[in-house]
């Protein structure tokens, strides 16, 4: 067995000969970080041995430290910060290959989260980054790994050591290359592979790009013939059109030519037909006038015969006007009559209607009264209903209030023995009840606090008590507190004192228990009995007191209003039932007095009427008038009835005899207008004639007009034919010079796209070419894989078989799995035991460890590596640990043996639920 401090100071010349090189841990600064308040300790070069009971918050540290570097944990990160406390912060100061640096890490219970990253320089600190995530990032860059390798490779977890042992084959191969630094090809390999398919979808791309454009050289042979054939039609069209205006030209000159007689034809034949058409119509009216006059003529022969009847239509027509004259006096005289008796009828009923005004207002005066009454009715039907909507409002709020009365004081009676009626007992019953469970309350939990600090305080020292009799089992010749030598005696006595006093402490531990149970109890009991309360705060109670005692007010004054008004309405009912009666008198009042205007009207008109007229005088221009009509009719000799029969038959004759002598006029008129007619016609004809030697003359012939016109269409129809033609021509080739000029641009860019396609290729399979270099199977990286593995292997035997097993060796398969020799056969460590297995397991991580201290290794940190060893096996991991040139080993355990072998030697202990630090090589404690 290797002597511990021979060994432990040979590690610790190592690790100063080595100098700078990659990551050492310097100092760890926790508050309230798991069951630390505040700790802060350093750590040497060297082994650093942690050591304490189980519980007493060791593994904390080494997870404070995986935290500080990679913001993560095993445990939900909530559970890290200490009971009771707000918030936890990390400080790590580490060393990488010379250069010092500081990590800082806060976090709250709501989840603020914040994170700085220095470098320590003797100037100072100089900042590097911020955030969480990015100071992880920028740790993983400074370390060259990350938190998986780490905790691989580097930071061996309690119950983990087999891990990479016991992982696939797959995983243990993928983790080793990580730990060689191989992860970096697999990256640049796997990176190769996007890159590859980046440029296959680029040239897939350019590919789908250059098959979209299409055969460019046949579509610009198509367009030139195309271009060609255009050119050589629109050279013809040309001459043709040039030839066709020119027979235009002269086909408008001899149709502007015939235009112009044609116009003069139709003058001479318009004053012609003009012409032609008046002598027609003036030989018809020749013969109207002559027919006219013969009728004239006829007529006037009857002149002689009508003379004498017509001499007697005025004198006739004078007795007639006299007899209508008589009916007409006649009928005014009895109007006359009629109006003046009418008049005094209407003059009687004005004055008695006059008599009835007194009463008539005497009646206004009584319904205007009425009226105000019923006015008054309805505004106190209105406030009876109001009060009434109130009065159910009211009812409504007393009885919810009632109600949830009833339900709290159904509630405080199941809680409360005794609770009164009235609402305000019930209030103080409540408060001084409340009052009574908060001071329980209080008083358990002041009680509990005591026996939870006791049972702390006693848990504590029985941890204690243990661990210095495990350490007396394990190494019985030195002293468990100070380390001195022991004698049998001594060992056997402190044995016995510890055992008792252990026996001692179970008792009072569990009468404390006991008690604390029976306090947690109660105070659940007082906890549930409060929050049933609470359900019924105070306010709610005096609330519900003060509304019943509202409502039954505001119920009993609604009431009185009630009644009060109902008295009112019956009153005023009474007196409004003659109402009806009234308001019929007093419109048949109104319907009388109505009448006096119609009456006085009436009286008025014939007033009017009569003005003027007197009775006498008109009897008087009667008798006048009459005498007149018997001279009348005493002189013409007819009698009285005979006097319409002469009337009609004498004005017939005088209209016929009036007719008859205006026909002379008439005669003299039409043989002046037929002696005109005659000279008319005879100039008219004499006109035509002239008019039909000139028609002859001009030699218009209409057809020879619409043969020019139809020529001349027909030629400009041809022309705009042609000119429609040149048009599209022209419009076709601009297009098709368009299009040359646009299939010139996809030429060169089809050009440019081959050329790129062409440079991505190469490109492609020179890529390709790199990643074969890096792939994981062959390559770069089974070559790595194969150098480390024969010199990891070499370490794993030596290790494993400083640990004394049955097995001459171990060999490692190309997936890293460790197979045992033994002579000539090899066995699956499946094999192994328990304890074993743990030594294979650490002896693989401890190779791979020495394997990388030339590289990048220089700390190591184990938690609690003894768990199913024995002392025996305990040595050989103590004399591997010692020969493993790492200059930094930080070591977690309950094994007092690592103290042996340790620079420095820290115990972590747990009073209060609190751990405390303390440093045994210079007693240098932190709280």
């Amino acid at each position: 067995m290797v002597q511990g401090g021979e060994e432990g100071g040979g590690l610790r010349e190592r690790a100063d000969e080595d100098g700078g090189g990659a990551l050492r841990i310097r100092r760890l600064y926790l508050e309230n970080f798991g069951s630390h308040q505040r700790t802060e300790l350093t750590f040497s070069d060297g082994v650093n041995a942690i050591i304490g009971n189980n519980g007493a918050g060791k593994t904390t540290l080494l997870e404070a430290i995986a935290y500080a570097l990679y913001h993560k944990a095993e445990r939900p990160v909530e559970d890290l910060i200490r009971a009771g406390a707000p918030r936890m912060r990390v400080e790590l100061v580490f060393e990488v290959d010379g250069r010092t640096y500081l990590v800082i890490r806060e976090r709250s219970r709501d989840g603020v989260v914040s994170a700085e990253l220095y470098e320590l320089t003797q100037g100072g600190r100089r900042f590097i980054q911020r955030d969480q995530n990015k100071v992880s990032s920028q740790i993983e860059a400074i370390l060259g790994f990350g938190r998986d390798v780490f905790l691989q490779g580097i930071y061996v977890r309690q119950g983990e050591i087999q891990r990479l042992l016991e992982d696939q084959p797959a995983r243990r191969k993928e983790v080793i290359a990580r730990l060689l630094g191989i992860e970096i090809l697999e990256r640049i390999w796997s990176d190769l592979k996007g890159v590859i398919e980046r440029l296959d979808g680029e040239i897939a791309a350019l590919e789908r790009e250059i098959l979209a454009i299409g055969d460019v050289d046949r579509e610009r042979m198509e367009v030139a013939r195309s271009m060609e054939h255009i050119e050589g039609r629109l050279s013809a069209l040309v001459e043709e059109i040039s030839s066709l205006e020119s027979s235009i030209l002269e086909l408008r000159g001899r149709v502007d030519e015939l235009e112009a007689k044609r116009g003069r034809f139709i003058e001479l034949r318009s004053q012609l037909d003009e012409l032609k058409a008046k002598i027609s119509s003036n030989l018809k009216r020749k013969e109207k006038l002559e027919l006219e006059l013969r009728d004239l003529d006829e007529e006037l022969s009857k002149l002689k015969q009508l003379e004498a009847l017509a001499s007697r239509y005025e004198e006739i027509s004078r007795l007639r006007d006299l007899l209508l004259m008589l009916s007409d006096l006649r009928k005014r005289l009895d109007l006359l009559r009629e109006s003046m008796n009418e008049l005094k009828v209407i003059e009687s009923e004005i004055q008695e209607i006059e008599g009835k005004k007194e009463s008539l207002e005497r009646v206004r005066a009584e319904l205007e009264e009425m009226r105000s009454l019923k006015d008054e009715y309805i505004r106190m039907e209105a406030e009876l209903k109001g009060l009434r909507e109130r009065e159910r409002r009211e009812l409504r709020k007393l009885s919810d209030a009632e109600r949830r009365f009833n339900e709290v004081i159904g509630l405080l009676r199941e809680l409360l023995v005794e609770v009164p009626d009235d609402p305000r007992g019930v209030l103080e019953v409540y408060s001084r009840r409340m009052e009574e469970l908060s001071e329980g309350l209080s008083s358990r939990d002041s009680r509990i606090r005591e026996l939870e600090g006791e049972i702390e305080r006693i848990s504590a020292k029985m941890n204690q008590y243990t661990m210095y009799l495990e350490e007396l089992s394990s190494n019985p010749e030195r002293c468990p507190l100070c380390g001195s030598k022991l004698t049998a005696e001594r060992v056997k006595s402190l044995r016995r004192g510890l055992s008792e006093g252990m026996e001692a402490m179970k008792s009072s531990l569990s009468e404390i228990e006991g008690e604390l149970r029976r306090l947690k109890e109660e105070r659940d009991s007082i906890l549930r009995l409060i929050e049933r309360m609470r359900e019924i705060p105070p306010r709610t109670l005096a609330d519900i007191s003060e509304e019943l005692e509202e409502s039954r007010g505001s119920l009993e004054e609604i009431r009185g209003l009630l009644e009060e008004i109902r008295r009112n309405i019956s009153e005023l009912e009474l007196k409004l039932s003659k109402l009806p009666e009234l308001e019929e008198r007093y419109r048949s009042l109104i319907a009388e007095l109505s009448k006096v205007d119609l009456l006085r009207r009436r009286a008025d008109q014939i007033r009017e009427s009569v003005s003027g007229l007197d009775p006498g005088s008109l009897e008087r221009e009667l008798l006048r008038v009459k005498g007149e009509v018997d001279e009348a009719i005493e002189r013409l000799g007819i009698s009285f009835e005979d006097i319409e029969a002469e009337y009609s038959k004498s004005r017939k004759a005088f209209m016929e005899y009036g007719r008859i002598r205006g026909m002379l006029m008439e005669r003299e008129r039409l043989s002046n207008a037929l002696k005109e007619l005659e000279e008319e016609i005879s100039s008219d004809d004499e006109r035509a004639s002239h008019l039909e030697e000139e028609i002859h003359r001009l030699g218009f012939d209409e057809r020879s007009l619409e043969r020019a016109r139809s020529e001349l269409r027909e030629a400009e129809e041809r022309l705009r034919e042609l000119l429609r033609e040149k048009g599209e021509l022209e419009g076709t080739l601009r297009e098709l010079r368009k299009k040359e000029e646009e299939l010139s641009v996809k030429t060169e860019k089809l050009r440019e796209l081959r050329a790129k396609k062409e440079r991505y290729e190469i490109f492609r399979s020179r890529i390709q070419g790199v990643r074969e270099l890096f792939s994981r199977d062959k390559g770069i990286q089974p070559a790595l894989r194969e150098a480390a593995r024969p010199l990891i292997e070499r370490e794993v035997s030596e290790i494993f078989g400083s640990f004394g097993f049955d097995y001459d060796s171990v060999r490692l398969d190309e997936d890293f799995t460790p197979i045992l020799r033994r002579g000539n056969r090899e066995y699956s460590f499946d094999l192994l035991s328990g304890g074993e297995r743990i030594s294979l397991a650490l002896a693989l991580r401890l190779a791979i460890a020495r394997y990388l201290v030339s590289t990048k290794m220089e700390s190591f940190i184990l938690d609690e590596p003894t768990v199913h060893l024995d002392d025996e096996r305990i040595e050989y991991l103590l004399e591997a640990l010692s020969s493993l040139q790492i200059p930094q080993l930080i070591v977690v355990t309950h094994s007092p043996r690592f103290r042996d072998i340790a620079s420095r030697s820290i115990l972590v202990s747990k009073e209060g639920g609190v751990s405390r630090v303390e440093v045994l090589d210079d007693a240098r404690a932190s709280d």
